[in-house]
């Protein structure tokens, strides 16, 4: 068995998943499985996921909610130790992004590790502007791995984190989250007990939605709605432009 399985759900990912993929065979740290969560891709995400060796876990996409695909992927992992959940349109920024990651859980006290999330080449200039130039060049000031202790917004991602198996066999992801937000509330669980969570800009992914500044604005909105637990809602805002793996 694999020691990490990276979980990545998709729907209709065909135009980042071979990049991810790449990515992901590019790794220095080859201990791994990849495993693909579809909930109803008609273009040709399966057959990418498929030519790349990757195994491939089918959910209606009427039961689709961010933390049960998480969990669905997770019962079917095989990986003895780390859980790395990844979205279908987050591509790792190097070849040595796992090991960078796996890196920190040296001390038991660490519960999870992400990184910054920097836009795509293709991304349009607000969020050029917003995860480019403010709030990286604001991350890279902070230094380049920050320990957390505080579950604020944005902390563990699930856009690009990697989580140990056995907190989340003790604690599975809360799916009364259904509509966003179930990382936040994850990462919080475990600090709460006296866990640790680390961000480590060499553990980044580039990663954004093709949105303007309306579409940045709703966003963040939504963001702030999902500190409490509330219902999946479909994001409109995300569908102006181009479908993503995440509805």
């Amino acid at each position: 068995m694999a020691r990490t399985s990276i979980i990545i759900r998709t729907k209709n990912e065909a135009q980042k998943l071979p990049h991810v993929m790449e990515m992901l065979a590019q790794q220095t740290d080859r201990d791994f499985e990849v495993l693909v969560v579809d909930s109803g891709s008609t273009d040709a995400t399966l057959e990418i996921a498929r030519v790349h060796g990757a195994r491939i876990v089918h959910i209606a996409p009427e039961s689709f909610t961010y933390p049960h695909a998480i969990n669905v992927g997770c019962r079917a992992a095989r990986a003895t130790t780390y859980f790395l959940i990844l979205s279908g349109h987050s591509i790792p920024i190097s070849a040595t992004w796992l090991a960078d990651g796996i890196a920190h859980f040296t001390h038991q006290s660490i519960a999870g590790v992400y990184g910054n999330v920097w836009a795509h080449q293709d991304a349009g200039i607000w969020e050029k502007f917003l995860f480019n130039e403010y709030r990286g060049r604001r991350q890279i000031a902070r230094g380049r791995v920050r320990y957390v202790h505080r579950a604020g917004m944005g902390v563990l991602g699930f856009t690009n984190a990697l989580i140990r198996r056995d907190l989340w066999e003790q604690y599975p992801i809360d799916e009364a989250y259904a509509g966003g937000g179930e990382d936040r509330a994850w990462a919080r669980h475990w600090i709460e007990r006296g866990y640790t969570i680390v961000c480590d800009a060499r553990f980044s992914v580039y990663h954004s939605h093709g949105l303007g500044l309306w579409g940045l604005v709703q966003q963040y909105r939504h963001w702030c709605e999902v500190v409490q637990p509330r219902p999946y809602a479909r994001l409109a805002y995300r569908h102006r432009r181009r479908s993503d793996g995440t509805h």
